[in-house]
């Protein structure tokens, strides 16, 4: 967190300023209220200050007064740093504009937990802010254009980078002190692993850090759409189209396992199409090392590790064994519903999804696709094996898709899925 300190005492400033970055926050000090209100007018101003209520040329309430009445600044949050105690001042201050106030002498232990407080404000402001307000928003060097989608628990946004001007996405989880330390780790575990993933069939990561009480991690923007969106506007596709698709799948996949990791939540949602075409395998929130250690401690959260419509029969029964196979299930399923716009298993809750995994059969795809190939047809059943080590593996899904004589048909534009909402009476093509 970046966090301003305006105070003329300088005992009181460097005290400040100690305990602050003792605890890992980046601090800028200035002694005066005019320096104060210059630096928070800046575009990439901290979003937290720390204001002292009487200083030379412009006291704290000046200041106050001036921020709140300037619409078009992000307003920080603010701490009035003050001896004046008295109920009337208070009510002056928070009238006026302030947060929080802190009474000189300040206990180190409250410092702490006001800030703590702010973070947490600053946090769901980020988190709730509508679209017009987003656009002024800030975060690790990106400004925040639009929401892109929001999760149980992390909210994605379009982005433009301060510096190079690229469009990024960013990728917002709130970090406060109701947040478990789990769920801080598996946010930094999602880091670690897949920024060693570099393929063009697998989203890049470009950065990440905690900035405003929020973990966020910067990614590659792919201007397109997901699968799943181009199957709900336009209806399953032809095969011609969901080999190619598969290839690309299949590519990233075989990237990230080569790295000793499982995505494990290989599903359409998070299969993303450029304009040109390219699948690019996405959100790796899940993605764990096949030997981790510590999995089940972390997920041992009451959570379900997956999307129940997708899941494995393994990582249904035990999530530790959900290794690559568990992610050739997910595509065989990813498969089926391309091909059909259907699922193997009729299912009306994640309960019932989960038990159909485990104990039915999956229908075939020919029935809910009559003119799939053979090929592909028996591919898929066999990836929707109920025991991981008689599906097939990534070469063997390679070998088939490069021996159909469908597959030299070349680049698949994506015009091919979404051309239009008015496609949706188109059922299964050969």
């Amino acid at each position: 967190m970046r966090i301003l300190i305006a105070d003329d005492d300088r005992t009181s400033r460097d005290m400040l300023t100690w305990l602050l970055q003792s605890r890992g926050h980046e601090v800028t000090a200035v002694a005066d209220g005019a320096a104060a209100l210059d630096l928070l007018q800046q575009p990439d101003a901290p979003r937290m200050v720390i204001l002292d209520w009487m200083m030379p040329e412009m006291d704290g309430i000046e200041v106050v007064r001036s921020l709140r009445a300037s619409p078009g600044i992000d307003q920080p949050y603010i701490i009035m740093l003050s001896t004046r105690d008295g109920s009337d001042d208070v009510v002056t201050g928070l009238d006026t504009g302030v947060n929080d106030y802190l009474i000189k002498p300040f206990n180190p232990d409250e410092l702490r937990a006001r800030i703590r407080a702010g973070e947490r404000a600053l946090a769901m402001m980020i988190g709730s802010s509508d679209d017009h307000d987003t656009q002024a928003r800030e975060i690790g060097g990106i400004r925040l254009l639009e929401p892109l989608g929001k999760g149980g628990t992390a909210t994605v946004y379009k982005g433009r980078h301060l510096v190079s001007g690229d469009m990024v996405a960013i990728k917002l989880l709130s970090c406060t002190d109701n947040d478990t330390d789990d769920q801080q780790e598996r946010f930094q575990r999602e880091v670690a692993t897949t920024e060693t993933i570099s393929h063009r069939n697998v989203v890049r990561i470009l950065g990440s850090g905690i900035e405003q009480g929020v973990m966020y991690l910067i990614m590659e923007y792919v201007d397109g759409m997901s699968i799943g969106t181009a199957l709900d506007h336009n209806g399953p596709m032809d095969e011609v189209t969901a080999r190619a698709m598969t290839g690309d799948i299949v590519a990233g996949l075989q990237a990230i396992h080569a790295m000793g990791i499982v995505h494990r939540d290989i599903k359409p949602d998070n299969l993303l199409l450029t304009s040109t075409g390219t699948v690019k395998i996405a959100d790796m929130g899940l993605a764990r090392h096949f030997d981790d250690p510590d999995i089940m401690r972390l997920t041992a959260t009451g959570l379900t590790v997956g999307t129940p419509l997708y899941m494995a029969p393994e990582a249904i029964q035990e999530i530790k064994n959900a290794g690559p196979p568990a992610d050739i299930y997910g595509l065989g399923v990813s498969l089926f519903q391309m091909l059909s716009g259907q699922l193997p298993f009729d299912a009306t809750t994640p309960y019932e999804a989960m038990l159909a995994h485990l104990n039915r059969t999956p229908r075939r795809v020919s029935q809910a696709c009559p003119n799939v190939s053979s090929e592909i047809d028996r591919l898929i059943t066999r990836c929707l094996d109920k025991k991981p080590e008689r599906r097939p593996t990534l070469n063997d899904i390679t070998t088939i898709l490069d021996d159909s004589p469908a597959a030299s048909s070349g680049p698949i534009k994506m015009t091919s899925v979404a051309s239009s909402r008015g496609a949706t009476d188109i059922d299964c093509r050969g």
